[in-house]
């Protein structure tokens, strides 16, 4: 069955989706009813309705479709608010229903009318109490007739009257959006372009606001869109967050959806932007491949989870250096907005405070959709992408305070752990080796196997979740390095996944002793300086350490492997002055 929604003041329709939900958004003074055509005819809907609410907006289910009415019931309307005229068997939570009934009007010809006119608080509160609880009947005996009356009905009254020529419906389903770089400024020059599936077809061009709001009409047309933001503007357009220096957009920024009937939500910014791209979009908005419905849903929601963002076109950004986001209590904007901020970050470490490097914006996005591959079924995020986005978010925690901790606890399900390797030993070490092994959050499945060691062998090893210690002997006689590695993937943390690998430990060692050659510069009959050789050079080495027969020690100079000792002979000897190392 085909339905509509029609506001009878503005004659406005929309086709409702017959499985799944239809979203629109309340309008003010609207005078809403629910149609469905037959023949050349519009007629009430007659079917089954059972009616709720979510937050602020009415939900409205069929037999298997629905209809979000969104902000319907809006306690801070401008003006009139808006009302619906709903079908004769339309059921009512239970808990609401009290709360509704001041709300709720039966009209003369039988038909049941809802309104926002008076205080809807009671309705709020109950609904918040409630939920979405099973519901019940409410008895009204006649079939709708009439949406209720006003002047705006007249058009309607003649397609009943069989007006013929007037019972074609033209579709006008719209785009709702927010482009978001940081906040937008005043004159900022940005439009926006929609794209038919191909990226060729121009639907609608639509402007942007100062919060960086667009409304763009697309007609009848359904399906896959391209929307691609347009600076027509050489000056700053947007606060940076990382910066907090005025910027201009210096990025092909652009986001691919999909239409259905009504309100489709489709933001703009740099994560729309990489899921596009993605998706094979190129900097020109065309696609390499043709685009599906099924291909750009998977894809939006993927690259989404990727960042840790709830949704990236029904959820609205927040900036964090806006004037709404620390008294914010919508986490889902919030952490829009903090990925948001790591990508500024990481356009900082590529380009600098200042714009010398006038495409930063682009090749942040570039760096990071080179790092994202498509299985076909998911998203993978590599390595270096992943250090790419946290080196982001610790550039821009400069001046966003606990951003690095905010975006590395949103992104937890789908990084993977990092891995940190010290040891006990400064410097040079001739004994044990105790390695500590710190994961950046708990794993399983590491054991000392996965530990690989060149220059000694593995002793102890103990630990659990985030930390564990290894000690490793070095071999004997080794001059060198016992160097340590982990490799990727060798411990899994909540959500399976891999460790990254570890940076090699390196500790220097140096189980040799050194040898030493004594010699004088006196041959035959001597009195002089005798030489000190090390085969390596070595510290501490006094003229405590040497002991001398038949002569008396002087001065010992020299330092790493070379050393001298002037010797006196005692007097009148005739023989042998022994000099030894002790």
């Amino acid at each position: 069955m085909e339905r509509y929604l029609i506001d009878t003041r503005t004659d406005s329709v929309w086709p409702l989706a017959q499985r799944g939900k239809t979203a629109v958004t309340a309008q003010p003074a609207a005078d809403y009813g629910l149609y469905q055509m037959k023949g050349a005819f519009w007629k009430p809907l007659q079917e089954q309705l059972q009616l709720t609410q979510t937050g602020q907006d009415l939900l409205l289910q069929f037999d298997e479709g629905e209809l979000l009415l969104q902000g319907f019931l809006d306690q801070n309307w401008e003006g009139e608010p808006p009302r619906i005229t709903l079908p004769e068997a339309t059921t009512i939570d239970p808990d609401l229903e009290q709360a509704l009934q001041p709300h709720l009007q039966v009209e003369e010809r039988g038909t049941l009318l809802l309104s926002t006119e008076e205080d809807f608080s009671g309705v709020m509160e109950s609904a918040r109490q409630s939920g979405v609880d099973p519901l019940r009947e409410v008895e009204v005996a006649a079939p709708m007739i009439s949406s209720g009356g006003g002047q705006g009905i007249a058009p309607l009254l003649d397609l009943w009257a069989g007006d013929t020529a007037a019972a074609t419906a033209v579709p006008n389903y719209t785009i709702e959006g927010y482009v978001v770089a940081g906040p937008l400024q005043q004159g900022h020059g940005i439009t926006i372009q929609v794209y038919q599936a191909d990226g060729a077809a121009l639907l609608s061009t639509a402007s942007v606001d100062q919060n960086g709001h667009f409304v763009a009409d697309v007609g009848g047309y359904t399906g896959v869109v391209i929307l691609k933001a347009v600076d027509q503007s050489t000056g700053g357009d947007f606060l940076d967050e990382s910066t907090g220096q005025l910027k201009d957009i210096n990025a092909d920024l652009m986001a691919v959806g999909v239409v259905g009937s009504g309100v489709t939500s489709c933001n703009i910014n740099p994560i729309t932007t990489i899921a596009a791209k993605v998706a094979g979009v190129s900097d020109q908005g065309v696609p390499a491949t043709p685009l599906t419905t099924i291909k750009v849903e998977r894809l939006n929601q993927q690259v989404a989870d990727l960042f840790g963002v709830e949704d990236l076109h029904s959820t609205q950004a927040l900036a964090v250096n806006s004037g709404d986001y620390d008294g914010s209590t919508d986490t889902a904007a919030k952490q829009y907005g903090d990925a948001l901020a790591a990508l500024s970050g990481l356009d900082e470490k590529n380009a600098g405070k200042d714009e010398t490097n006038d495409e930063n914006m682009q090749k942040t996005i570039n760096d990071l959709v080179a790092e994202i591959s498509d299985g076909g079924a998911a998203l993978t995020f590599s390595i270096v992408g992943q250090k790419q986005l946290i080196d982001g978010a610790t550039k821009a925690a400069n001046t966003v305070s606990g951003l690095l901790q905010r975006v590395e606890q949103q992104i937890e399900e789908v990084f993977s752990p990092t891995v940190s390797v010290v040891d006990n030993q400064p410097g040079i070490t001739t004994g044990d080796i105790l390695y500590t092994i710190t994961f950046s959050k708990p794993v399983t499945g590491f054991t000392a196997a996965d530990v690989q060691v060149i220059g000694g062998n593995k002793g102890a090893f103990a630990g659990s979740e985030d930390s564990y210690t290894l000690v490793v002997q070095p071999d004997a006689g080794l001059e060198g390095e016992v160097t340590l590695d982990i490799a990727e993937g060798v411990a899994v943390d909540g959500w399976d996944n891999g460790n990254q690998a570890a940076t090699t430990a390196t500790q220097t060692v140096d189980n040799v002793v050194p040898t030493v050659t004594i010699s004088d510069n006196q041959s035959g009959t001597a009195t002089g300086a005798i030489t000190f050789s090390f085969s390596e050079a070595v510290t501490g080495f006094t003229a405590d350490d040497i002991s001398v027969t038949n002569g008396t020690k002087g001065t010992l100079s020299g330092s790493g492997d070379s050393y001298t000792l002037t010797v006196t002979p005692d007097s009148s000897l005739e023989g042998n002055v022994t000099v030894a190392v002790d």
